[in-house]
């Protein structure tokens, strides 16, 4: 009996670096051909296919490379991949300040109240 070898699918560390350099190119900063997906956050599975088409179409092996990601994820993983760009986008610095701001926050909810 063969054994089918099962695909394993990207993870969202894998793709990200990929999706941002890709947002950093003239003309893609709302997404270019993977807006539809990414952030206008329709993440089934004919949105990842039809973006995938759009990447063939322009023969950009960047585009190609992340469609093909895409269509291997599963629409949770897209939906979990939108959500988490902008904080990967942020430098580490505003990541440390953005925390200390949170736990500051968190501190003064739970401070009594003069």
């Amino acid at each position: 009996m063969e054994q089918v070898q099962k695909k394993t699918k990207p993870s969202i560390p894998d793709i990200v670096p990929l999706v941002l350099e890709y947002y950093g190119r003239d003309g893609n900063g709302v997404g270019g051909i993977f807006h539809v997906v990414l952030e206008d956050k329709n993440y089934e599975q004919c949105h990842a296919v039809s973006a995938l088409e759009q990447a063939r179409a322009l023969s950009d092996p960047l585009a190609l490379q992340i469609a093909e990601m895409l269509v291997d994820m599963s629409s949770t993983q897209r939906r979990k991949l939108s959500a988490s760009l902008y904080w990967y986008s942020l430098s580490d610095e505003d990541k440390t300040r953005r925390r200390q701001r949170q736990r500051l926050s968190q501190r003064d909810e739970f401070s009594p109240s003069a």
